[in-house]
């Protein structure tokens, strides 16, 4: 039962690598470049608006904290 199974999972695994392996062998550089730079500048854009996003979130959150009253105050007895 179990080689059954890994095989299955085995076949699972490895057909989205078989297509891919011939879908790109098939396609010339013309073609593929102008793919690679739009997916690229793709990734670019989004990692700009999740840093710009990011930021906006720590400054919100930073200002928000600082209001917040701390929930124990540590004497210097405490500290040693």
């Amino acid at each position: 039962m179990l080689p059954a199974v890994a095989a299955s999972g085995v076949a699972f695994l490895l057909s989205p690598i078989v297509l891919a392996v011939a879908v790109a062998t098939g396609l010339d550089p013309v073609r593929l470049e102008p793919a690679r730079a739009a997916f690229t500048t793709g990734m670019h854009t989004v990692a700009w608006i999740s840093a710009v996003l990011l930021l906006g979130v720590a400054v919100l959150t930073a200002v928000l904290l600082r209001q917040v009253d701390p929930l124990r105050e540590e004497t210097p007895e405490q500290v040693a």
